[in-house]
């Protein structure tokens, strides 16, 4: 429902149903409001002593007004899909974490082959037993770094992807609470102020 206030000769007409005020200005001057409580009630009809109070009952419905209507069109609006920028937040950890082990994997592969062919000159000098002892232990070595930065990767990427998906999750409902919050506060204090 509207609010309808009429200060001497000064209307301000509300939606379709509401109460009018008379044509003729009252004998005397007065300041009438007539608000609504709550939703389904009949106007109480409460006299403003001052501007002051003319002015911010004014304030309040507009204020109301406004967020009604925000709060109508967000919710007949769908729930919006995450934009670009949000997606690039999840997916850019994921990207850099991918060349981490990429990069990683090439250092390995060439630290293995630098060790082998150590190995090879070390054959042809000491013999075959211990260069085979020596390229298994370093394979060992090697297998068990990679899956350690792997693991470690794969844990960071993780965490990071679970943080940025609640973001996303926060950012799209973050508006929609607002406005249901704003506007709860906002019809309380029109209620407290006017009843």
């Amino acid at each position: 429902m509207g609010v309808i206030v009429h200060e001497e000769l000064e209307i301000t007409p509300g939606p379709a149903g509401c109460l009018t005020p008379p044509h003729k200005p009252p004998s005397e001057p007065r300041r009438e409001a007539l608000v609504p409580c709550q939703k389904g009630s009949e106007p109480t009809s409460i006299t403003l002593k001052s501007q002051k109070d003319l002015d911010k009952l004014r304030n309040i419905a507009h204020k109301r007004s406004q967020w009604n209507d925000l709060a109508g069109k967000y919710k007949n609006e769908p729930r919006r899909p995450p934009r670009m920028t949000e997606t690039r937040m999840a997916i850019g950890p994921l990207v850099v974490a991918v060349v981490v082990v990429v990069v990683k994997v090439v250092e390995l592969v060439v630290v293995v082959a630098a060790a082998v062919a150590v190995a090879v000159v070390v054959a042809a000098a000491v013999g075959v037993v211990v260069v085979v002892i020596v390229v298994v232990l370093i394979v060992i070595v090697v297998i068990v770094v990679v899956v350690v930065v792997v693991v470690v990767v794969v844990v960071v990427v993780v965490v990071v992807v679970v943080v940025d998906l609640v973001m996303i999750v926060v950012l799209i409902i973050k508006i929609p609470t607002a406005i249901k919050t704003t506007t709860t506060t906002t019809t309380t204090e029109i209620a407290t102020e006017q009843c």
